[in-house]
């Protein structure tokens, strides 16, 4: 309900820009939505297998799991996203024929693939926290990065009012936060005493 809710308020605060940014970050995220599958795929696997080792006392092991889980995601994704970074117009040809909405587009492909690659270990590490059965700190990092998200969407989109590139920018944002917290966790958290 919270990432759903932060989500919206993003794409209220580009409405205010104009049709035309909306309709720019639109194309953006129908885009990256394709990366996000096979980013969403690595998470859920990662989420489960690192269940899996702790139930069975191999806490040693999650560590090196983990690596290969993102590295995995990064071998897959990150070829999709240089075709993408180096071919914007004929990839965003697939959702429109109008010339100068590519165009405006184009500046936001490049931000968007750049936090299309953040997102792979920015998720997965979630979902690795999510795996050792930390609730209270997976909701924690959770509620912590929407918060800084959604002052940097007021910030940078409401605020400063600026160009539907720098606005996607919260999304790299989102998701250094994100790694940042549950590294910090994975790091120093008191998870390798769980029993699940």
């Amino acid at each position: 309900l919270l990432s759903i809710s932060v989500w919206f308020f993003f794409f209220l605060a580009v409405e205010h820009l104009g049709e035309r940014s909306l309709a720019v970050v639109n194309l953006a995220r129908t885009l990256s939505a394709v990366p996000f599958l096979v980013t969403h795929a690595c998470a859920t696997t990662a989420n489960s297998l690192v269940s899996n080792l702790i139930g069975e006392g191999k806490i040693a092991s999650v560590r090196r799991l983990s690596c290969k889980i993102i590295y995995s995601g990064l071998f897959t994704v990150t070829p999709m996203l240089i075709f993408i970074a180096l071919f914007p117009e004929l990839v965003l040809r697939i959702y429109t024929n109008n010339a100068e909405l590519i165009s405006d587009s184009v500046n936001v492909v490049y931000i968007m693939c750049i936090a299309s690659f953040l997102q792979i270990p920015a998720f997965i590490f979630f979902n690795i926290v999510s795996g050792t059965g930390a609730v209270k700190m997976t909701v924690f990092i959770e509620t912590l990065t929407l918060a800084i998200y959604s002052f940097f969407v007021w910030l940078i989109i409401i605020k400063m009012r600026s160009t539907p590139a720098v606005s996607w920018t919260v999304e790299i944002i989102y998701q250094f936060v994100s790694i940042l917290l549950c590294a910090i966790y994975l790091k120093f958290g008191n998870w390798r005493q769980k029993k699940l």
